[in-house]
């Protein structure tokens, strides 16, 4: 079982129950930086409140690249100590979008300055994970700690660190006393260790879609040890591309109770143990748990059958992965061979990286391995013995587990009252469907509302989702709910088409707020940012316009895109013609409109000073529109007449904002400021 996991960096107290067990607070950078060193201007520490991704470490503060900016770089350093038999710290960032980057590093040198361990960003905005590095091999020596940021960019650049602690298992037992070897394992493979179990790891899970794989053992085993247990598709329940409102094949699903295949162990006296590798008792999963542990997390009922039911123990890899151990007695028969065998039901394979087995008759070829005292309480409450597995005993703690996850149509009531915000002002309507139109109308009215109430913050700054906002577009975790908002982290300005409609819902002041923001922003390539643009011979600053994100334009240029900075011209429309419905929500006020009006000139020059920097009759862009302009070459003859560029959104958004800019203009002369060519629109 799992037990009592509440987040990710519990499990450091959790690795053995062996008392020889310590564990030393490194550091946790409540008091600043500390005896840590820096090298650059990146790093400093920040505070969780008020911070800007939401991003939550321990305590109050931790220490942060982010701090200097995101094109900062910089090293943060430890102090010297000696290497303990586990490093595990909570991390946070970025090295760019997918990873690739290979500029920004989470590092473990010896004092000369070898590199024993390293690991990478885990690519989360807002959720610190745990990491971890074994390193038994080198305990006792003096070693320290770099946390490096060598990546210049303007987004997906920084990285973070907190709760750095120390683990020491205390003494290793010799092998002849333990018993326990890696099948199919190398003296240079990379060890796991877990409760007193090693495993010496394969170089990657072996693939056997819809078939079988066999690992050759013709030993007497005590016990059984696999590491894995998780689905090579990994993906829980019915993420937004294979949601059942889109597809009916239940393979690219995965859910509590679904099998994923079974493990055959065959035994030389004919005899044979199968155990079924079922989600939620023998199976579990890596990303969808780690980004969401709801309701387990939060709701004891939900914990409880949780550690009742499933029978695995759960390991962090230094990437802050997820890897899960089981532990199968074999009393001592001769076990021939270990048959894997997948499901055609389920899309992927049962994935395992490692098989360790205690025998005291090792086959040819099987590596011995020092570990530390086994975890006996836990394996004695969770081994995959006969009597759990025969006769289905374990069903029904899988049903409740099943419960506590989901619902079905007997767990809804029959009705749900009508819930209406105070202060609401758009539409009244009522959805007929039972108790399911019932919620889908406390819904929208909830939605509508705190997307004006809480998505619009009393400065003006716009999120694109409210705050804590259930993002179920992005939903790819095994609960029944995920609080998670990827629009509120930063203000997209691609986010903003929704403020249209709350103009035009009675929520003009909310919105008009927001737009003051917005226009507060719009300057910032002309007055603050050091990229230029070239014309007749001169270095000219860039126009006005909002970037991808209005709060935080990128300052410089991404690789593989062209040299027009923040160039989501989707989402600088979309912001446009979020000014145009609040006007008419006034009653077209001509004061309101007098007051805004340099910075309506100005958004809309922007689109037709598009048109013609890049020659086309077209709108250039570079968004998720155009799938960032996928393709582009850059050293191409004609950087600004290729197809990924061009899409029609962008096209259309851009049509439809400069008419409105033209509405406005044609009202009246306002405030003295004469109208450009995008009038004529």
């Amino acid at each position: 079982m799992l037990r009592g996991i509440l987040c990710l960096f519990m499990m450091i107290t959790m690795l053995t129950a062996a008392s020889a067990e310590t564990v030393t607070l490194l550091a946790d950078f409540e008091d600043g930086l500390g005896d840590w060193t820096t090298e650059g201007d990146a790093f400093g520490t920040s505070p969780v409140e008020g911070d800007r991704w939401q991003r939550r470490g321990i305590g109050e503060f931790f220490a942060d690249s982010l701090f200097g900016g995101e094109h900062r770089t910089g090293i943060l350093r430890s102090p010297e100590f000696l290497c303990p038999d586990i490093v595990v710290f909570v991390a946070n960032g970025w090295d760019l979008r997918d990873g690739s980057g290979g500029r920004n590093f989470y590092r473990l040198r010896l004092r000369d300055g070898t590199l024993i361990a390293e690991s990478r960003p885990p690519l989360c905005s807002g959720r610190f994970v745990e990491m971890r590095w074994s390193v038994t091999e080198h305990k006792g020596k003096p070693v320290h700690i770099e946390v490096v940021d060598e990546a210049a960019d303007g987004s997906f650049a920084w990285l973070a660190i907190d709760e750095v602690r120390l683990i020491d298992l205390g003494p290793l037992v010799p092998v002849e006393d333990s018993d326990l070897y890696a099948v199919d394992g190398s003296e240079q493979a990379r060890r796991i260790a877990v409760g007193g179990v090693n495993f010496a790891l394969w170089n990657g899970p072996p693939v056997y879609r819809n078939t079988t794989h066999e690992i050759t053992l013709n030993c007497p085993v005590q016990e059984l040890y696999l590491l894995g247990h998780l689905s090579t598709y990994d993906v829980g329940g019915p993420s937004w591309p294979v949601h059942n409102d889109f597809t009916r094949d239940f393979t690219v699903q995965q859910m509590i109770g679904d099998k994923a295949g079974e493990l055959r162990i065959e035994y030389a006296d004919g005899a044979q143990t199968v155990i079924p590798l079922i989600f939620g008792f023998t199976m579990w999963w890596d990303k969808p748990w780690r980004d969401n542990r709801e309701p387990i997390q939060s709701v004891e009922s939900a914990r409880d059958a949780f550690e009742a039911s499933c029978h695995l123990r759960e390991v962090v890899l230094d990437d802050g992965s997820l890897r899960f151990i089981s532990a199968i007695p074999c009393e001592g028969k001769t076990v021939t061979r270990l048959v894997l065998v997948d499901s055609d039901a389920k899309a992927g394979c049962p994935a395992f990286w490692g098989l360790s087995v205690r025998t005291g008759k090792p086959a040819p070829g099987m590596l011995g391995l020092e570990h530390h005292a086994y975890d006996e309480d836990w394996l004695n409450a969770n081994r995959l013995s006969d009597s759990v597995v025969e006769d289905d005993a374990y069903l029904p703690a899988l049903r409740r587990l099943k419960s506590e996850i989901g619902m079905t149509d007997a767990d809804m009531p029959a009705s749900v009252p009508q819930d209406i915000p105070a202060g609401f002002t758009g539409p009244r309507m009522t959805l007929t469907g039972g108790v399911f139109g019932d919620i889908l109308t406390n819904a929208y009215y909830h939605t509508v509302h705190s997307a004006a109430t809480a998505s619009i913050r009393a400065d003006g700054y716009i999120h694109c989702a409210p705050p804590d906002m259930p993002d179920y577009n992005a939903y790819n975790s095994i609960g029944t709910y995920q609080v998670i908002s990827r629009g509120a982290g930063s203000s997209w300005t691609r986010g903003y088409e929704y403020l249209r409609d709350l103009a035009a819902w009675g929520y003009v002041d909310e919105v008009t707020r927001g737009i003051d923001w917005t226009d507060s922003k719009l300057w910032y390539y002309p007055e603050k940012c050091p990229l230029r643009f070239e014309r007749d011979g001169k270095k000219l600053p860039w126009p006005a316009h909002w970037a991808t994100t209005a709060d935080w334009p990128p300052a410089d240029l991404t690789p593989g895109h062209n040299e027009i900075p923040g160039d989501e011209n989707d989402g600088h429309a979309l912001t446009m013609m979020m000014r145009y419905s609040a006007w008419l929500g006034t009653g077209k006020d001509i004061e309101w409109l007098s007051a805004r009006w340099k910075p309506l000139s100005a958004a809309a020059e922007w689109l037709c000073f598009v048109l013609d920097y890049t020659g086309q009759d077209v709108l250039y862009c570079e968004s998720e529109g155009t799938a960032y302009g996928a393709g582009f070459d850059r050293n191409a003859e004609k950087p600004y007449d290729t197809y990924p560029h061009y899409d029609i959104f962008t096209n259309v958004l851009g049509m439809l904002a400069l008419r409105q800019s033209a509405d406005m203009a044609g009202v009246a002369a306002v405030g003295g400021y004469g109208a450009g060519p995008w009038a004529l629109c």
